[in-house]
C-alpha cells in the first residue's frame, strides 16, 4: 500500500524543530510496517506568510521563488515530496490551500493527515481529486485552536475535513472528548510514540544531596512558566534542596532568568535530541507544569529514560502519568505544583526506574504504536 502523509508543520532551516516529531513518526512507520510512505513538504512553515511579522515576508518570498519541486528518499520505503507552495492566514482565501496541486504522476492508496488544519483540509481536497480515502490524526492542544471558533461554532475548515474522513484519531482521551463535544465524532485513541531505543536510562545513577529537576518547553504562560517560577520560590522558602535545568526558548525566558537569579536554576536554551537525553539521564524528576496539553511528548521521553514526573492534570498527561510513574497535580496552581515536588522528595524510593521504562515501552514504543496505526490503515 502507498500512503501519503501530510503534516501540518514541517522542519526547515529557519526552524528545524517545527513538526520534527511528524517526520520521526513517518520514519518509524516505514521501519515497523510494510507499506511505502510519501511525506509531503509544501513549505508548511517555510513559505507561510505571517502578516504579524511583515519583516520576514520578503525573505520568505525570495526563498519560495528560488525553490523547486523534488522528491528525495529519507529512509527505506520513505520519500519526501517537496512541492513549494505559498500560504498565509486561514482568514484570507482559506490560506491559499485551494490552489495547491500535487504532481499528476503521484498515486496513493491512502492519505494520512496530521492535524485538521492545514493538513486535514488539504487531505480532504486531494482525496476527492485522487478518489482516495483519508484519515486525520488530531494533535491540537487545545482543540480547536481559538481562531477556528466563532460564536462557539467550529469553523468549516476544521469540521468538514473531520466529518468526511474515513477515520479520526485522537492522541489522548482528553482530545477525544474535545473532538466529540464539537463534532459528535468519537475518535479512535492512538497515542504518540517515542524512540525507546534512543531514550534510555543512564547506566549508573548516584543519589544526590539535592533533587535534580528537569523541565523543557516554550517559555509561555500556556506552558505553566509562571506557576513553575512561583513553585521554585516556594521550595526555596521551605529550604528544599533542589537544582533545576530549565530548557527552551520563548517570550518569558528573560523574565524567568532574572527572577531566578538567586536560585539554583540553569537555562541551557533549546536542546537537540542528544542534549535532551543527557539531561533526562542526569535528572531525578521531570517537571511538566502546563496549563493545557493534548498529550506531552516530554513526559514519555522522560518515562522512556526511566525518570518519574510531576505533571499537571492538564489534559493528555492524565492518560500518561500513573501512581507508579509520577504524581499529578492541579494545573495553574503553583502551591499544588510545589507540594507535588515535595511529595516526590518524600516518596522518592517508591519509584522504580526500570518499572517506569517498562510501562513506557509497553504503551508508547514505536513498534507498539506503529502496529496500532497499521491496523487502522489496513482497515480503511
Amino acid at each position: 500500500m502507498k500512503i501519503l502523509i501530510i503534516p501540518s508543520w514541517y522542519p526547515y532551516l529557519g526552524n528545524p524543530l517545527a513538526g520534527k516529531f511528524f517526520v520521526d513518526q513517518a520514519v518509524a512507520l516505514a521501519k515497523h510496517t510494510t507499506h511505502d510512505y510519501y511525506i509531503l513538504n509544501f513549505g508548511q512553515n517555510e513559505y507561510q506568510l505571517n502578516l504579524k511579522q511583515p519583516g520576514q515576508i520578503p525573505a520568505k518570498l525570495r526563498s519560495f521563488f528560488s525553490a523547486r519541486s523534488q522528491t528525495k528518499q529519507l529512509a527505506e520505503r520513505l520519500w519526501e515530496i517537496s512541492v513549494p507552495h505559498l500560504s498565509w492566514t486561514n482568514f484570507i482565501n482559506k490560506g491559499n490551500l485551494d490552489r495547491f496541486t500535487l504532481p499528476q504522476d503521484i498515486s496513493v492508496d491512502l492519505i494520512y493527515a496530521l492535524v485538521s488544519y492545514p493538513a486535514g483540509y488539504l487531505a480532504m481536497r486531494l482525496a476527492k481529486q485522487m478518489k482516495t480515502p483519508y484519515l486525520i490524526a488530531e494533535h491540537s492542544g487545545p482543540f480547536p485552536f481559538p481562531q477556528f471558533l466563532k460564536g462557539g461554532k467550529l469553523s468549516p475548515l476544521i469540521s468538514e475535513p473531520l466529518q468526511r474522513a474515513s477515520k479520526v484519531i485522537a492522541i489522548s482521551s482528553f482530545l477525544q472528548r474535545s473532538i466529540q463535544e464539537y463534532t459528535g465524532i468519537k475518535a479512535d485513541i492512538i497515542p504518540n510514540m517515542v524512540d525507546t531505543d534512543f531514550f534510555v536510562p543512564a547506566e549508573n545513577t548516584r543519589p544526590s544531596k539535592s533533587l535534580k529537576l528537569f523541565s523543557m518547553s516554550a517559555f509561555t504562560k500556556a506552558k505553566g512558566t509562571l506557576e513553575l517560577l512561583e513553585a521554585l520560590h516556594i521550595l526555596a522558602r521551605k529550604n528544599f534542596k533542589f537544582e533545576l535545568v530549565w530548557a527552551g526558548e520563548g517570550t518569558l525566558r528573560r523574565e524567568m532568568m532574572d527572577k531566578t537569579a538567586r536560585l539554583p536554576v540553569r537555562f541551557p536554551g533549546t536542546l537537540n535530541r542528544a542534549q535532551a537525553l543527557k539531561e533526562y539521564q542526569m535528572s531525578d524528576l521531570y517537571v511538566m507544569p502546563s496549563r493545557i496539553e493534548s498529550f506531552s511528548m516530554v513526559l514519555i521521553e522522560a518515562m522512556s529514560s526511566g525518570v518519574p514526573a510531576v505533571a499537571t492534570s492538564s489534559g493528555g498527561p492524565s492518560d500518561i502519568i500513573t501512581t507508579d510513574t509520577g504524581i499529578l497535580c492541579e494545573p495553574q496552581n503553583a502551591g499544588a505544583l510545589a507540594k507535588a515536588i515535595l511529595e516526590y522528595g518524600d516518596r522518592r524510593a517508591e519509584f522504580d526506574s526500570s518499572q517506569i521504562r517498562s510501562h513506557c515501552v509497553r504503551l508508547y514504543s514505536e513498534k507498539v504504536v506503529c502496529a496500532q496505526l497499521n491496523d487502522l490503515f489496513e482497515s480503511i
